[in-house]
């Protein structure tokens, strides 16, 4: 009887330890949208970078805290207060898309 109380105990033991491994390992930091918006038009060439942008597009450049990419409306206020500015150019049937314009870059 003893060997077997024994062998729970080891049993119990491995489980805790084996949980404790899995939960001591790190959480994911992500980055704010403010430094991952930063750094993705750092990383991109004038080019590229000085257009105007479609808020889906910078959306599924970044990552998301909870989720795999953020919520379009808190890019939005992030690219808010990095300066960027939003416009609606018209197109021929009279439907405008909101574009985003990095700050510094004329209308």
């Amino acid at each position: 009887m003893r060997a077997y109380i024994q062998a729970l105990e080891r049993e119990r033991l491995a489980d805790l330890q084996t949980k404790a491994t899995n939960t001591s390992a790190a959480p994911k930091i992500v980055k704010s949208l403010d430094q991952q918006i930063a750094e993705l038009m750092h990383s991109l060439p004038p080019t590229i970078r000085d257009r105007p942008w479609a808020i889906q597009d910078i959306v599924n450049r970044l990552e998301g805290r909870y989720r795999q990419h953020p919520h379009a409306q808190g890019v939005g206020q992030a690219l808010r207060r990095l300066g960027w500015t939003r416009i609606r150019p018209e197109d021929t049937n009279g439907q405008g898309r909101r574009l985003w314009l990095p700050s510094g870059v004329a209308k």
